[in-house]
């Protein structure tokens, strides 16, 4: 391999889409443990550092003149080693967070779903809460037939899988699996587990903390890029036919559910469910917007330059530099823009004093 490579050093090439050709079928494949153990010890020894194109840019093999005055393409393999093995490693680096990405967003969906589950059988059952979409109209059919919630909520989600396959497409009816299997699936699950045993008969305290955990629930499978299925797919479907606005269809569906519910209800239960509904519907918001907050700083200063590179360097924080012209002088001066943390903030005002 080393004498191999040391030929091939200096070996030159007329056409330069054959460099590309030869570099990943036949260097590129070659036993890459060998070759970087080769390649770093040359480096090593000899010191040399080498400028290399910037990532995403193709490779540029060096140009040379032979003796009949025809312009050929010197390789280099070393810098051909050294730049395919750098943008090599960001193509795996990228793959590698979007697998992480997915395991997250897939662990977000069960542990969703699983909470929603559990405020569902653990709060909102035994106080006969009343409440809207899917999981209203399996409780209602279950407190007027007797029969089992999370079985009529699994056909009824599977139903509404299918309609939505058949209307929506595949796309959307695979982005809606994950819930319509998982959420009466927990919910068996863990009416099996608790069997009647209730937490607490407090009315009160059995809507709040069902509104949280209906509403963090709710916000996890969101934010996770996921639909929560059951009746988010008839409005979806009424959208497309005949183009009705999907926030208004979903808000008749959920009253008239809950206006079936309270038919058959004590009046404390309806008011205590519309309690529910208004406090899973706040904290499903709040989940949506949650995340590190930031600050936009806009700086005007006559040391524009010490500033911008005080931030580069110190905070760690990208600068854009504006062009700004005063109201009153009409005189032209720099304005710098950039994004920090409110933990960083207190630094940025150091700098700029």
């Amino acid at each position: 391999l080393h004498l191999s490579l040391r030929r091939q050093r200096q070996m030159c090439i007329r056409d330069s889409k054959s460099i590309h050709t030869a570099i990943r079928t036949g260097f590129c494949q070659s036993d890459a443990i060998a070759v970087f153990l080769f390649f770093s010890s040359i480096l090593a020894l000899s010191g040399a550092s080498r400028q290399l194109p910037q990532r995403g840019r193709p490779w540029q093999p060096h140009q040379s003149r032979c003796s009949d005055g025809k312009q050929q393409h010197r390789v280099d393999f070393l810098e051909v080693f050294l730049y395919y093995k750098d943008s090599m490693g960001g193509t795996a680096m990228k793959s590698t967070r979007r697998w992480q990405q997915l395991l997250l967003n897939s662990l977000a969906i069960i542990l969703g779903n699983a909470l929603y589950s559990l405020a569902v059988a653990l709060f909102l059952e035994p106080a006969g809460l009343i409440t809207g979409g899917a999981t209203g109209i399996a409780l209602a059919f279950g407190r007027l037939t007797g029969l089992s919630v999370s079985g009529f909520l699994f056909l009824f989600n599977m139903s509404m899988l299918v309609w939505g396959w058949a209307v929506l497409g595949k796309k959307f009816a695979l982005n809606t699996l994950a819930s319509s299997v998982l959420s009466p699936a927990f919910l068996g699950l863990f009416e099996r587990l608790l069997d009647g045993r209730v937490l607490t008969e407090d009315i009160f305290l059995c809507t709040i903390f069902s509104g949280l955990g209906i509403g963090v629930a709710l916000g996890m499978v969101i934010r996770a890029g996921a639909s929560t299925g059951g009746m988010d797919i008839p409005p979806l479907v009424l959208q497309k036919w005949f183009r009705w606005p999907v926030s208004i269809t979903m808000m008749l569906f959920d009253i008239a559910i809950l206006l079936v519910q309270a038919a058959f209800s004590q009046p404390e239960q309806v008011l205590y469910g519309i309690v529910l509904v208004i406090t899973h519907t706040i904290v499903m918001d709040k989940m949506l917007m949650l995340g590190d907050s930031r600050t936009e700083v806009k700086i005007i200063s006559t040391r524009s330059d010490e500033i911008r590179t005080a931030i580069l360097a110190e905070i760690d924080r990208g600068v854009t530099v504006l062009h700004g012209e005063g109201g009153y002088t009409h005189e032209s001066s720099a304005v710098l823009l950039s994004i920090v943390s409110n933990r960083e903030l207190p630094r940025l005002e150091k700098l700029g004093h």
